[in-house]
């Protein structure tokens, strides 16, 4: 029995970043968790103005 990665349905390779992950999906939160120097602007519609947001903080399970 194999477990299913929740994130594109490949077979996991185990539980990382709080979710159960394949090795492709686990290389690709490792490099977009740890890069926390870009900010991308978000239109925040209930405030009516621009927000910036980290990139890592946008990448969850």
């Amino acid at each position: 029995m194999f477990l299913e990665c929740l994130i594109c349905g490949d077979i996991a390779s185990g539980y990382n970043y709080e979710c159960i992950t394949c090795c492709s999906c686990k290389v690709f939160f490792h490099r977009n968790h740890d890069n926390k120097a870009l900010d991308h602007p978000v239109y925040n519609e209930k405030e009516n103005e621009l927000e910036f947001i980290n990139q890592g903080d946008t990448f969850t399970c």
